[in-house]
């Protein structure tokens, strides 16, 4: 029954939807099945992965293991094994891993880290050593540039330095490498970054990213006490076009309030009741989550409100997402009208919506957030601690794609963040 063609799907145009009204909005859903892996299937990749047995996903494993970079096609089929099975991907690794070189590696062979994901403590061991001897190459050429740069001051001769055009740049692989490490989400792991956040590595400063942030692209954190902390819930459903709602919990239900900066008229983006077996693991006041949402203000931001002992809500602050995007001034009509979705009975992977170059529906109650939005996890502003992630519903409007609006909240002091990614499109 899940298997239905769906009246919206995403359409992928450089069209910027700035300047087009935004009307309705529906959700969107990907009918690209046709998924471009060594799996030969007519449903959706994440419903045809799941079904898989055990020998026909050893058989998958294997082909694509023996065909890295060599075919396309064995890169896609690991990520999908890592995304949406809990297949050991062990064998495959090791041939990854060594063809990382500390030197460089080939672009063939770089791969996406969410592969590496529950990796045993050996695989987490020979990422360290890469790691290390590659951040060791790296002070070398350091040192090499600044030899070369006082050749130059005296000689007048310049010989600039270049990585070869077939080699990823150092910094890119350091970071990959240290993403990989956070994917395992080991024992080794953890005990690794607890060394780095007491000892601050020179090569620390060419990465993109904080060392300690990278973790968040794996759905982890360091806490207050150095304990590995989750910042989502692996409880996971998608979300699907609404026939029956059997729930009292709404998507993208329309309030009555205003917004106090814009005063547009506020909608839910979530409104869940943990009385549902299926939600009953999430933090309630009075049995009841609300995430409110400003589709003006949200854009770029992080819409952050407090729910009250009375079930109230109170909008508290805007804060700027760190990237510092103001979105696409995406202008959404007052008289708004969104199609009805509803909360799926088939819960699915934790992982399933968190790869946004995937052809599926990412649109998902728990699970790991999307890949557009990471490693962004907003900070609450009472407690200062990262939210935890409820969910993301990514949208369309009638001919237009919009982006992907996304929910989150702090278990202890229950308050909400909301905020719309549109970098997909």
């Amino acid at each position: 029954e899940e298997y239905f063609k769906p009246e919206s799907v995403c359409i992928e145009e450089n069209t910027s939807p700035s300047s087009f009204k935004i009307e309705h909005l529906s959700l969107c859903l990907s009918n690209k099945y046709s998924h471009d892996t060594f799996l030969e299937s007519d449903k959706p990749i994440d419903i045809a992965y799941e079904e898989l047995d055990s020998f026909r996903a050893a058989e998958l494993l294997s082909l694509a293991t023996e065909s890295v970079g060599r075919d396309d096609r064995a890169e896609r089929t690991a990520l999908a094994l890592a995304t949406f099975t809990k297949m050991d991907l062990s064998r495959y690794l090791r041939n990854i891993l060594s063809g990382w070189m500390p030197n460089g590696c080939n672009s063939e062979l770089s791969h996406d880290a969410t592969i590496f994901r529950n990796a045993s403590d050996e695989i987490a061991s020979d990422i360290i050593k890469l790691i290390h001897e590659t951040s060791e190459r790296f002070e070398q050429m350091e040192l090499e540039t600044r030899q070369i740069a006082e050749i130059t001051k005296v000689s007048g001769v310049t010989r600039p330095f270049t990585h070869s055009k077939s080699l990823i740049p150092l910094e890119q692989l350091v970071e990959t490498l240290v993403k990989s490490l956070a994917w395992t989400g080991n024992s080794l792991a953890i005990r690794k970054f607890k060394e780095w956040k007491l000892n601050r590595a020179k090569w620390m400063n060419m990465l993109m990213h904080d060392i300690l942030v990278l973790p968040q692209f794996a759905g982890w954190e360091l806490d207050k006490e150095n304990k590995q902390r989750k910042l989502y819930w692996d409880e996971c459903y998608p979300i699907i076009a609404n026939k029956t709602n059997d729930s009292n919990s709404m998507i993208f239900n329309r309030s009555n309030a205003k917004c106090p900066w814009c005063e547009r008229r506020l909608f839910n983006l979530f409104e869940l009741y943990t009385s549902d077996d299926r939600l009953k693991h999430l933090p309630s006041v009075n049995g009841r989550l609300i995430v409110p949402l400003c589709l003006s203000c949200v854009q770029g931001s992080f819409f952050i409100s407090k729910i009250d002992s009375c079930q109230d809500w109170l909008p508290c602050e805007l804060v700027q997402r760190p990237e510092n995007k103001q979105g696409w001034g995406i202008d959404f009509s007052n008289d708004l009208s969104v199609a009805a979705f509803r909360i799926n009975d088939r819960q699915r992977n934790p992982l399933s919506g968190c790869k946004a170059s995937l052809p599926i529906n990412h649109s998902q109650i728990g699970g790991l957030p999307s890949s557009e939005i990471l490693p962004h996890f907003p900070v609450c502003i009472s407690c200062e601690e990262r939210m935890k992630a409820i969910g993301q519903v990514s949208v369309v409007g009638r001919e237009k794609p919009v982006g992907t609006f996304f929910g989150f909240v702090c278990e202890e002091c229950m308050v909400v963040a909301s905020t719309l990614d549109t970098s997909k499109y």
